[in-house]
C-alpha cells in the first residue's frame, strides 16, 4: 500500500534527532534554476524507489541536497550521512511526517513520489 506525507513538514536536525535509517531513496537531478523561477509554486521533487535496508516503522522521511557543480560537492545532508562531502552546516533538513506509520521490514520495497 501507499503512505501519504503531508505539510506541514518540520525542519530538523538529524545529527542531534534519534533515528534509525531504514532505506536511502535518491531523487535525481533537481534544476534549482527552474525551480527559482517558478515562484512559490510547488515543486515536484521527483520519484524514487528503494528497498528497505534496516526494518522499522516508518514514521518520516528527510529531503536534503547535494549540490554538485563539476567535482565539487557540497551538501545539506546531515554530518551521519554526508561522509567526506562538506556540509552547509547552517542548512537543515526537511522532516516529513508519514500519517499512516506503516512498518516495513528489511527487503520490502518503498515508493516515494
Amino acid at each position: 500500500g501507499a503512505a501519504g506525507a503531508r505539510e506541514p513538514y518540520t525542519v530538523c536536525d538529524l545529527d542531534a534527532t534519534p533515528h534509525t535509517k531504514l532505506a536511502s531513496l535518491n531523487l535525481g537531478e533537481l534544476d534549482l534554476v527552474r525551480v527559482a523561477l517558478q515562484g512559490r509554486r510547488e515543486t515536484l521533487l521527483g520519484e524514487a524507489e528503494a528497498t528497505v535496508t534496516h526494518g522499522g516503522r516508518l514514521e518520516g522521511f528527510a529531503v536534503y541536497f547535494e549540490l554538485r557543480d563539476g567535482a565539487a560537492r557540497l551538501t545539506t545532508a546531515p554530518r551521519c550521512y554526508a561522509g567526506t562531502t562538506p556540509c552547509a552546516a547552517s542548512w537543515t533538513q526537511a522532516l516529513f511526517h508519514v500519517d499512516a506509520a506503516p512498518v516495513v521490514a528489511a527487503g520490502d520495497v518503498v515508493h516515494l513520489k
